[in-house]
């Protein structure tokens, strides 16, 4: 026993850079000459012994990370602050959402002139005739000689009555109405293709229940896109080992990125696909009036034909889902690869061409917007319809062939060389594009006073 005691605290020589661990129970040469089964059993009874706070120091992080973790309160809090917030973004713009819905949809025929507009020629050629029928009853009446008595009548004299041609008043053109929409109470009549105009009409005819129609619907849609999104675009960069594209180290560690852009893609189509029905009922409240029922979203998706959109639907679906996600998740490649600029070499010029990015996706998504609408309230809704619209419904003939109808054929334009033109023009098919606009310079402008320098990806 003294041997032992006496070789307490000397290193094993076999082990010389050998150090005992600090965490648990400290080991002593006893345990060396103890039997297994009686080693294990004062281990145990000496774990048991033991409090509980203990073992919890032993899995403390502490001395790892410079901030205190947050508690559970204080997470609870931020989610609630995160949706908070996002809710009150969604009621600011969500009357401009419905007055770009309103022009998207609407048929260009009811603009301007159009909306009222009646043949002048045939209302011209419609009075002369009756001008002319009663000057020719006037000469009739006058080609006999007032002395000479009638042949139908006594001989008595009677007073001379002469007519006097007298033209009729002109009948006030009636507006014609180009589509059998029915027309109710809160119907808009639009006179130019303008969003304040839009959200005035709204206003006058619904109140606030018209401003903000699918409000609640348009939140529950914007969050779980989002959501959704995430944990598709997390789960396939899992399933096939690729870095997220939305990790800006990504951009400079990465030699082919185009995976990472692809599975980013294929997250936008699925979760668009997914998510489908909950956006043609936020289309179908947000055109409906307050007093159209259904107004609340399961009675709203119950009324749908089917879960699953119509086939016709995934082609608009996935294309406006898709286009802007790949313009926006290839940029930051193409502005390495081709340009050498990344956020941190030149962070302004990096900064200035994503703006110039997001403007140009902007551009292709509200085209895409106007077909994908259009189609929505064509077949989202089967035979029935959506019902009673407070806008004049326009046509649908397919992506390519509705943007082609809105430029060229659908209402007229103004045009200062030929006065009018046939169709809607390059601003037909990008409404709302002012208010986008003007939503990119806030976001870019938030961005350079946060002091960032530049705009990252997912921001604009």
């Amino acid at each position: 026993m003294e041997r032992l005691s006496s070789n307490e605290g000397v290193r094993n020589s076999l082990r010389p850079y050998y150090i005992p661990p600090s965490i648990g129970p400290t080991q002593t040469s006893n345990a060396s000459i103890l039997p297994a089964s009686a080693a294990t059993s004062s281990k145990v009874a000496e774990g048991l012994s033991r409090p509980a706070v203990d073992f919890l120091s032993d899995l403390s992080y502490g001395d790892y990370l410079t901030d205190a973790a947050p508690s559970v309160t204080e997470i609870l809090r931020l989610m609630v602050d995160q949706a908070a917030w996002k809710y009150t973004s969604v009621l600011l713009a969500h009357p401009f959402e419905v007055a770009k819905l309103a022009l998207q949809v609407c048929d260009n025929e009811t603009f301007g002139e159009s909306e009222s507009r009646v043949d002048e020629k045939e209302i011209e050629m419609y009075e002369d005739e009756e001008d002319a029928f009663a000057n020719a009853s006037h000469m009739t009446d006058s080609d006999s000689d007032p002395d000479a008595p009638s042949y139908f009548t006594s001989p008595t004299p009677s007073p001379t009555i002469r007519r006097v041609p007298t033209r009729r008043p002109r009948r006030k053109a009636q507006p014609v109405q180009t589509l059998s929409t029915k027309r109710g109470p809160h119907f808009l009549s639009l006179s130019s293709p303008a969003l304040t105009a839009v959200i005035s009409k709204l206003w006058q005819t619904s109140g606030v229940w018209g401003v903000w129609a699918g409000a609640n619907t348009s939140f529950i849609h914007k969050f779980l896109s989002d959501s959704l999104e995430m944990f598709i675009r997390g789960l396939l960069v899992a399933m096939f080992d690729v870095p997220d594209v939305t990790a800006v180290a990504m951009i400079e560690s990465q030699a082919a990125p185009w995976q990472s852009v692809t599975v980013a893609v294929a997250a936008s189509a699925l979760t668009a696909l997914l998510t489908s029905p909950i956006d043609i009922v936020r289309t179908r409240l947000m055109l409906t009036p307050p007093n159209h029922p259904p107004r609340s979203l399961l009675s709203s998706l119950s009324a749908l034909p089917s879960p699953i959109p119509p086939t016709s639907l995934w082609v608009p679906t996935v294309l406006h889902a898709t286009l802007p996600t790949l313009l926006t998740a290839s940029t930051p490649h193409f502005l390495r690869s081709t340009f050498k600029i990344t956020p941190h070499t030149n962070s302004s010029a990096y900064g200035v061409l994503r703006a110039t990015s997001s403007v140009l996706e902007l551009g292709v998504r509200l085209p895409l917007e106007t077909s994908l609408r259009r189609a929505q309230l064509a077949l989202g809704f089967g035979d029935k319809g959506p019902g009673e619209t407070i806008v004049p419904l326009g046509k649908y003939r397919g992506v390519g062939g509705t943007l082609w109808m809105i430029a060229m054929d659908e209402g007229w334009r103004r045009d200062g060389k030929v006065g009018k033109r046939k169709g809607q023009g390059l601003e037909g098919v990008v409404r709302g594009w002012r208010v986008g606009i003007w939503g990119l310079v806030g976001v870019w402008g938030a961005g350079m006073i946060g002091g960032s320098g530049s705009v990252q990806g997912g921001e604009f």
